[in-house]
């Protein structure tokens, strides 16, 4: 599974650091000067990942809902 912090990085196995990336894309993230973290949940349930490029770019992302799938339950993450 991919991790959101690199296992290497020290970056837990769980469902707060999970991200899902295809390999391709996995592979980009770890390149030098990305960086990614886990925001937690969004409103609709969805959990968030803020990315940041080499070149200083911020996205924040989410997977998408399935078609005719309402927002999803809250993930309780233990602190």
């Amino acid at each position: 599974i991919d991790h959101v912090r690199r296992a290497a990085d020290g970056g837990e196995t769980s469902a707060h650091n999970a991200d899902g990336l295809c390999e391709a894309c996995n592979d980009a993230k770890e390149a030098p000067g990305w960086d990614a973290k886990p925001l937690g949940a969004a409103d609709d349930g969805r959990w968030q990942v803020g990315v940041t490029t080499p070149t200083g770019h911020r996205d924040v992302t989410a997977p998408p809902l399935p078609p005719g799938v309402g927002p999803l339950p809250a993930l309780e993450v233990p602190e």
